[in-house]
């Protein structure tokens, strides 16, 4: 029997179709594959990749409807269950794990950083300045998903330049059949004149998924004639997406799916995935698009996508909120028909094994 190295604690929300929650699973596997125990730590029980986790991991339900409750929740989980490390997710949770190293440092912590508060409004960019710099030297270490997050959070932090680590996230590859789909689409699209765009994501105002709507329309109808576009993802701006699709008479070349737990099956069949984001962090989803040899087209919205798509190499960034530059990269990528191989090679350094050795070897020693 494989002696365990320890107990990895996994401090979430909750488990909804996010790219926060996905990576965190993701990373479990890959930790559990090489010896670690797991616990899923859930300050409510639910989401979408709730039964996954059950079937997967300890999944432990603190029930805690309120943030400013889960410190003393969270304390309890500890004093019982003695975690060796705890990996927690989301600022707000960081600070509350802080809180309860200070008070009984009896566990390793890290502090996973997927996007900086930074970018959002000014009350929690206040907030988090003199938090983080009040408690976040507690940590162990604080793992930004890219050099972007991390410079953003070192740029406007006190003393913790020291603890910031770089780590990308861990993103699955494709079932073999999905890839064998992947390739023999890509052979089709090189061939042929018709071009599937996808959207994978949250339809939320921060993944902007209106302004692809909008740019979709600027395409010339001779091409777009031969396109369509899916949107893939549920959120709040559902109901005005779909409202535009039908005012739009675009029922027959744009559709939306609603949420899907296994994307794959959508962008295996995509040739171009288009993310229209206000902001990022490490979009998971660049990566996915990549392991599918799919076109990329990316607004360049601070984070991890230009790391990603490596200033270009990958994909076309195109400015924030530009509808125009957006058709126009669809465009230039719908005509350049990227080599299949070429983009599989950009996903090497975000397999989740490769992920979890880094882990290991930089966060848990």
């Amino acid at each position: 029997m494989n002696r365990c190295l320890g107990k990895i604690a996994f401090l979430l929300s909750c488990v909804k179709f996010g790219g926060a929650e996905r990576v965190a699973l993701n990373l479990a596997h890959a930790l559990r594959g090489r010896g670690f125990s797991i616990d899923i730590v859930l300050m409510v029980n639910e989401g979408e990749f709730l039964q996954e986790a059950q079937l997967n991991f300890n999944v432990v339900d603190l029930a805690c409807n309120k943030t400013y409750k889960l410190p003393a929740k969270f304390l309890k989980y500890v004093l019982e269950e003695k975690p060796t490390f705890v990996i927690s997710s989301f600022w707000k949770l960081n600070f509350c794990a802080c809180m309860v190293r200070a008070f009984w440092p009896s566990f390793g912590l890290a502090l996973w950083e997927h996007s900086s508060p930074y970018q959002t409004k000014s009350t929690d960019r206040l907030y988090y300045f003199v938090v983080s710099n009040t408690l976040y030297h507690i940590a162990n270490h604080i793992v930004a998903v890219s050099r972007g997050v991390g410079d953003l959070i070192k740029q406007n932090s006190l003393a913790l330049k020291g603890k910031v680590v770089c780590l990308p996230n861990p993103i699955p590859g494709p079932e073999p059949i999905l890839l064998t789909v992947a390739r023999a689409r890509h052979e089709r699209w090189v061939k042929g004149n018709n071009t599937n765009i996808v959207y994978v994501g949250r339809l939320a105002p921060e993944k902007n998924p209106l302004l692809l709507l909008r740019a979709f329309i600027r395409v010339p109808d001779l091409i777009k004639k031969n396109m369509t576009l899916t949107f893939v993802g549920d959120g709040p701006l559902r109901s005005e997406l779909e409202q535009m699709i039908l005012d739009l008479h675009l029922c027959e070349r744009v559709k939306c799916t609603g949420f899907q737990i296994a994307p794959y099956e959508i962008i295996a069949r995509s040739d171009i995935l288009v993310l229209p984001s206000n902001r990022e962090g490490l979009p998971s989803v660049l990566i996915e698009a990549l392991y599918c040899g799919c076109s990329i087209v990316a607004t360049d919205c601070g984070g991890g996508v230009r790391d990603i798509l490596q200033d270009g190499r990958f994909g076309t960034l195109v400015p924030v909120g530009d509808e125009e530059a957006l058709a126009e990269g669809i465009l230039t990528e719908a005509e350049m028909k990227r080599c299949f191989e070429h983009q599989v090679t950009g996903t090497a350094r975000f397999s989740p094994d490769a992920v979890a050795r880094l882990f290991q070897d930089t966060i848990f020693k």
